[in-house]
């Protein structure tokens, strides 16, 4: 059983997605599907990196300015989206097509009978990967599901969960963690790795697609409370994943990735297997 971090200013809430009985599903689990939602409260922070590094490649032009920003409570999934809770929504959802998944994701899935998709025997809690228009349309159907308002995290979102208003270096705290690389794996595997408040994976696993377009030069113009770039673009912005490659194309160890190193992948349907995790705003 997975233990949750206890502090004062987070709370985790689940929806039980398999409980309904409005549809008959296949399934190997005799569980209901969870999936956990936490809680991150209202705050300010520094996005963004410093005007210097000590070592060059530490950040890029992208992650500067570094700003001040206010962000407004959100609730962000414990993990990025899992292949059981990829094909539990389809299934509910009745879609059949799914020309949005990542080559790697659909062989790791197998078609019933009934049409609809499950993982295969030891993969379902492996990250689900997608275009960014496919995470878009998962959120859409989850909202459907759940009845409320699901999306993709913002990149100051996104970044706001990893840091936090004490700006950690790294999600967990402020020391590299020497681990190998974990990008393969199932997820919620390296609770060490979670932030203080209990979410996981968002650095050491699946990059994760934002809300946000990207535009290079965002930073130097961002609204000061939460700023998305909706600039016309052909690119999203991507978050987090399982390493980083700096000085020369070395490739770093996947948790030696800071939480400000951002990057971006075009709208090409199912590109470069980014995951997906998802947020509900306050109201």
């Amino acid at each position: 059983m997975r233990t949750h971090h206890s502090v004062a200013f987070a709370a985790v809430f689940c929806f039980f997605l398999g409980c309904e009985k409005e549809r008959s599903v296949p399934s190997r689990r005799a569980i209901p599907l969870e999936l956990r939602f936490v809680r991150v409260e209202a705050g300010a922070f520094y996005m963004g990196s410093p005007a210097v590094f000590p070592n060059p490649w530490e950040a890029a032009p992208a992650e500067r300015p570094g700003h001040e920003v206010t962000i407004s409570g959100f609730q962000m999934s414990e993990e990025p989206i899992t292949l059981h809770q990829l094909c539990e929504v389809l299934s509910f959802s009745g879609v059949k097509e799914v020309e949005f998944l990542h080559p790697s994701t659909i062989a790791q899935l197998e078609r019933q009978e009934s049409g609809f998709l499950l993982p295969r025997p030891g993969r379902e809690n492996h990250p689900a990967r997608m275009s960014w228009e496919g995470a878009k349309k998962f959120c859409e159907l989850l909202s459907k599901k759940i009845n409320r308002e699901c999306r993709l995290p913002t990149e100051a979102e996104w970044e706001f969960a990893a840091a936090g208003s004490e700006k950690r270096t790294y999600p967990w705290g402020g020391s590299r963690i020497m681990r190998p690389d974990v990008y393969h794996h199932a997820l919620g595997i390296n609770p060490d790795l979670a932030t203080p408040n209990g979410i996981q994976d968002l650095n050491g696993s699946v990059a994760q697609w934002c809300l946000d377009t990207y535009e290079e030069s965002f930073y130097s113009r961002s609204p000061s409370v939460d700023p998305v770039c909706r600039a016309e673009a052909s690119s999203h912005v991507v978050r987090g994943g399982p390493m980083m490659r700096y000085m020369d194309s070395l490739i770093f160890p996947a948790t030696w990735k800071r939480f400000q190193a951002k990057d971006s992948r075009s709208l090409s349907p199912r590109e470069f297997g980014i995951g997906c995790r998802v947020v509900i705003p306050s109201k």
